[in-house]
């Protein structure tokens, strides 16, 4: 232990040095790209959905979202869980590569609204629950898809994403998107 400190005392001074004399260190970062955003294919009848849908990249990770959303009853009375499950893609134009990769859930969805107040500022959306029948537009709301919740690495991507209230479907979209290892130059 003392061999560490003592190593980290002689090379502290110099790192100092060169980050404080306008050096250039490469970062790693992933550059995201939205392919296709849709409802499920399989799932044309669910409670929400999306109409209009404009998804475009305004700078590398981020993605404005633009349209309306039609809620056709009244969610959020009983608690809301939402899935997303990926599967990994060896190629995106032959839909047989993918394989299951795994699958997060999170519970009450409706306690979590408060951690998207940036999205929610951009949409006509309630930010509480329950959230009454109708129509809500989302004007150029951004999404930073730098802010990984999963380790991903390079590769095609296909996330389904449910949300199930009281047994039942009420909104499923599957985002398809490729992601790409960047190594990003900053000058200190």
């Amino acid at each position: 232990m003392v061999k560490i400190n003592m190593i980290l005392l002689l090379i502290l001074p110099t790192l100092f040095m060169k980050i404080t004399t306008g050096a250039t260190i490469s970062i790693p970062s992933r550059e995201v790209r939205i392919e296709q955003f849709q409802q499920c294919p399989d799932m044309s009848n669910t409670t929400i959905v999306f109409k209009d849908i404009v998804l475009s990249m305004v700078a590398r990770n981020i993605i404005d979202l633009s349209g309306k959303l039609q809620i056709n009853e009244k969610i959020g009375i009983r608690q809301i869980q939402i899935t997303f499950e990926l599967s990994k893609c060896s190629s995106k134009q032959d839909v047989s590569t993918c394989e299951y990769y795994t699958r997060v859930k999170m519970n009450n969805v409706c306690t979590m609204i408060d951690k998207f107040k940036d999205f929610m500022k951009a949409s006509t959306i309630p930010n509480h629950c329950p959230i009454e029948a109708g129509v809500y537009y989302l004007n150029h709301t951004q999404i930073n898809m730098q802010q990984n919740f999963l380790p991903l690495f390079d590769s095609y991507w296909k996330v389904r994403n449910t949300l199930v209230e009281n047994k039942k479907v009420i909104l499923c979209v599957v985002i398809e998107f490729s992601m790409k290892k960047m190594m990003r130059k900053v000058r200190i």
